[in-house]
């Protein structure tokens, strides 16, 4: 069972707040990142927070109970106790209420644009340090899900250039507008070929890697399988002539 009573109580003074969750982990983190932020919704605990300090608060767990018993348990333990935080003496619970289409905008504007501080990216930073990476490589989307994403992007405009490329990468049609032609490229047997438009449809009619004979034609690598490119010194270029017959 993970739902109950807790409260956090100042060591100094004894003062406290008395609270109920469905989820101990989840609200104690949500304690804390509010206070640390500074935008804790109760003023009686921000502020003692920011004058005592976070070491000088503990987080307790009072008792274990179901759902349905939180606010009967949490009531008699606020008038047992009479914590000083609370700014609420009657135990109400906004479990299961909807806000309205106003309250719902108030609440985006107030967080659109908001950026986190150094301290708040650095603190997520540590909390993932360990943690594994999640991996959605296999996971099935399902259809409703996938529906929605596809309305999210229908309408979207694009632009002739992106069109372009998706259709020379998915027919192997070259795109002559955009694509950067290569000179000179001489195969294993010594065959020059005098101009190379589409790189990558060449790379698959010859077998060879795409990204490896690209650093061939950038001069940052010398061959690859003994595929080269002639020096800019070379001028006469003559198309499927095997230099190993020139004398």
């Amino acid at each position: 069972m993970n739902s109950g009573i807790y409260r956090i109580i100042n060591t100094i003074n004894n003062n406290s707040y008395i609270g109920s969750t469905s989820n101990f982990k989840n609200r104690f983190c949500s304690h804390k990142g509010k206070l640390m932020r500074r935008e804790h919704p109760n003023p009686h605990l921000q502020s003692a927070w920011n004058l005592y300090g976070e070491d000088v608060f503990r987080f307790d767990i009072l008792l274990y109970c179901s759902v349905a018993d939180l606010e009967l348990y949490e009531q008699l333990l606020i008038d047992s106790i009479k914590p000083n935080y609370n700014i609420r003496v009657v135990a109400k619970s906004n479990r299961g209420m909807k806000s309205s289409e106003l309250t719902k905008r108030k609440i985006g504007d107030s967080l659109r644009g908001r950026k986190q501080t150094p301290v708040a990216i650095e603190n997520s930073r540590l909390a993932r340090v360990g943690k594994p990476i999640l991996k959605l490589r296999g996971v099935v989307v399902p259809k409703e899900r996938r529906d929605k994403i596809s309305k999210t992007l229908m309408g979207h405009p694009v632009s002739t250039k992106v069109r372009e490329r998706l259709r020379s990468l998915f027919t192997g049609t070259p795109n002559y507008k955009n694509a950067k032609t290569y000179y000179g490229i001489v195969s294993p047997n010594g065959c020059i070929y005098e101009s190379v438009t589409n790189l990558t449809q060449f790379c698959k009619e010859h077998g060879l890697s795409q990204g490896l004979m690209s650093k061939v034609v950038r001069g940052e690598r010398h061959h690859h399988r003994n595929w080269t490119v002639l020096d800019s010194k070379h001028t006469n270029i003559v198309t499927g002539i095997d230099i190993s017959e020139i004398e």
